[in-house]
């Protein structure tokens, strides 16, 4: 039965290594961000992995031989295992990403998060902290918040998944 795996790449081989796993019949997926970077003061944007030298592959892992044939494919590290064995994703992660693919092929995202909000942490060690968002979404997706810990301020930059915005009631 196939099953949802994580497949560590070295490092820029994604896409490779994607591309091997396609050419082999295997569901590989590799899903991408739109990036800014700068070249002198010109800003321009690139697709990236969303999680560098990490890819989806979908295959039954039942057959040791797969397994083999995945670990000493080129440009693969390692794949992902608990206990010694390859270990298995939800489902509803993979499904989760795929959906967030709008037509230009990347995930994209929208939060609707302004600075000076009020948030709460869903996730963490640092769950259910109140505190104030200082930064928006940067080109990681990630925020800047101050966290209101007893008589101190404390910084946190966390991925705008795991916050959520307090409703004024």
């Amino acid at each position: 039965m196939n099953q949802w795996y994580v497949v560590k790449t070295k490092p820029h081989r994604e896409d490779d290594v994607t591309k091997l796993f396609s050419l082999a019949q295997f569901e590989a997926f590799n899903p991408k961000i739109r990036s800014v970077f700068y070249r002198g003061t010109l800003s321009h944007f690139r697709m990236v992995p969303l999680f560098p030298s990490y890819i989806f592959l979908n295959i039954d892992f039942a057959n040791a031989n797969l397994i083999h044939l995945v670990k000493y494919t080129r440009g693969v590290s390692k794949i992902l295992c608990s206990d010694g064995k390859p270990h298995a994703l939800d489902e509803t992660i993979v499904t989760t990403i795929k959906s967030r693919i709008k037509d230009n092929g990347l995930v994209e995202f929208s939060p609707s998060l302004q600075p000076g909000d009020e948030i709460v942490v869903k996730k963490g060690m640092l769950k259910d902290l109140i505190g104030i968002l200082e930064k928006p979404c940067s080109a990681d997706e990630r925020v800047i918040v101050l966290l209101k810990l007893a008589h101190y301020n404390m910084k946190a930059s966390l991925h705008w998944t795991e916050i959520e915005k307090i409703r004024a009631a």
